[in-house]
């Protein structure tokens, strides 16, 4: 049984690491260090304080949830910090943001090179009074990095920066939440004094539901205007509901002869602006403690679903370790039972990809209330990428130069070809210029940077004129406005 024992494990190999496209590169040689190619155009930090004695949760605007143990940190000497620590934050999900960070997107394993697709990418830091903070011995932080896509071919790497190269750290646990349940927050204003705006004084007795509005100005964000005499008006109705816009309502007042509404978002003046954060942070709290339940939920459901089929191929092989080795029902015997695992393998493989794409039909049906949640810990702070290598593209392959629209040679360090159908971006160094690759049947793109730091691109119309061998000089376009942001890119490329 010694072959068959091989083939299943070779087997069982294949559906837990996910994807392992290989693509053999002899000439390839290490070009990796985290450089941001634009002067001005990165993705900027997030910066927290958080309590090292207590711990807390840190929420990323894209809706990211960091669960931090109480007692986590330690100085270089590895001494407790007790006292706060300055986090800073930041994830990388669209090309745009790949491209300005800097940080390479290729993965070197044996002589083979590996392009990453990446399902987010976040990079973590601490510091205290300007010094590098550490994770303590036996301690982790909980990244939940808010993601769009739930596929589980995704695998989990570290940046490390003193080799300049990607660790494998095997993979996330992907989760779907359903927060139509949980209403997050919104955090309380200052009164702009330059807009208009009213407070309500109403008697809580017969409107109990204005209560929670007692100290809150409501400024109007509308274009109607106030007439000043509804404020020496007796109403004799209220109602506040909200508005379509995050964060507005509406205001109602009615009279005997008229009602008029207003559209609001509630403010608070210097007096009552402390107490209402205080109240808001109590209930931001209570939503993140309750966020962090939901994905501990649902993370115990899939862990147990994967521990089941994980029993389920240990059971066969135990299965197949006891079958009658006689010399002549043995090839009989190994036939049947490569037929049974296969079939099993199928079975697993449908149920994973019909469960998946389940998941998908209901995001996508509700995405309002869906969210997607990748999730891992970490024992120590830097770059941390959910990924997928893939291979080159394949069916061109031309002898590459490149030139600005005059035709004045570009000495560029490197290029990023980018497939918009998939949403992949390839980063390509001038050692592979020789051998520039590209899928003519997709829709494709070239950016790149300057010596002095000028962002040109080559457009997918422009690339239709490409020919598929030989010689080929892109003749790149050039940005005449310097690049602020990722957002900058999107608009010239028109990634959306």
């Amino acid at each position: 049984m010694k072959t068959q024992l091989t083939r299943l494990s070779f087997a069982m190999g294949l559906l837990f690491l996910g994807c392992n496209l290989q693509l053999k590169t002899p000439e390839f040689k290490s070009v990796k260090l985290i450089h941001p190619p634009l002067l001005h155009a990165t993705v900027k930090n997030v910066n927290y304080r958080v309590d090292a004695k207590k711990g807390g949760v840190i929420q990323y605007p894209s809706g990211t949830l960091i669960n931090i143990p109480a007692e986590a940190f330690v100085d270089r000497s590895g001494n407790p910090i007790n006292d706060t620590v300055d986090i800073s934050y930041r994830e990388m999900h669209k090309l745009s943001e790949i491209f300005v960070s800097g940080i390479p997107m290729t993965y070197d394993s044996a002589g083979t090179e590996y392009h990453f697709e990446s399902a987010g990418m976040t990079q973590i830091m601490a510091h205290k009074n300007g010094n590098p903070v550490f994770i303590g011995k036996d301690k982790a932080i909980d990244i939940n990095m808010k993601s769009t896509s739930a596929d589980p071919k995704f695998n989990l790497y570290y940046y490390d920066t003193t080799q300049n190269q990607w660790v494998n750290k095997g993979k996330d646990i992907t989760v779907t939440v359903d927060t139509s349940n949980l209403e997050k927050p919104e955090k309380p204003l200052m009164v702009n004094e330059n807009n208009q705006c009213f407070s309500i004084n109403a008697d809580y007795r017969e409107f109990p539901e204005l209560k929670v509005f007692s100290n809150t100005l409501f400024q109007v964000i509308d274009t109607q205007k106030i007439n000043p005499a509804y404020f020496n008006t007796l109403w004799y109705d209220c109602s506040i509901e909200k508005g379509v816009r995050k964060g507005t309502y509406r205001v109602s007042f009615g009279g005997y002869d008229e009602k008029t509404t207003f559209t609001v978002v509630p403010v608070y003046d210097r007096k009552n602006i402390a107490n209402a954060m205080a109240y808001y942070e109590k209930k931001f709290d209570n939503y993140k403690q309750k966020l962090l339940s939901e994905i501990a939920k649902e993370k115990k459901i899939n862990e147990a679903k994967k521990l089941k089929a994980k029993n389920e191929i240990n059971a066969l092989l135990e299965k197949y370790s006891k079958e009658d080795n006689a010399q002549e029902k043995l090839e009989t015997q190994q036939e049947i039972n490569r037929l049974k695992y296969d079939t099993l393998m199928r079975e697993q493989r449908r149920s994973q990809v019909q469960m998946f794409s389940r998941l998908e039909d209901e995001r996508m049906a509700d995405k309002i209330n869906n969210a997607i949640y990748r999730s891992f810990s970490i024992r120590q702070f830097g770059v941390y990428n959910c990924d997928c290598p893939a291979i080159l593209p394949m069916g061109a392959d031309v002898v590459a130069s490149f030139v600005d629209s005059a035709g004045r040679p570009l000495q560029l360090k490197q290029v990023s070809l980018i497939e918009l159908t998939k949403k992949m971006m390839f980063t390509i160094y001038p050692y592979n210029f020789n051998h520039f690759k590209f899928n003519p049947s997709d829709d494709n793109m070239i950016c790149g940077v300057t010596d002095d730091y000028k962002f040109v691109y080559f457009t997918n119309k422009d690339f239709k004129k490409v020919k598929k061998s030989g010689d080929y000089t892109f003749k790149m376009r050039t940005s005449e406005a310097e690049i602020e942001s990722s957002e900058d890119i999107d608009e010239i490329l028109a990634l959306y």
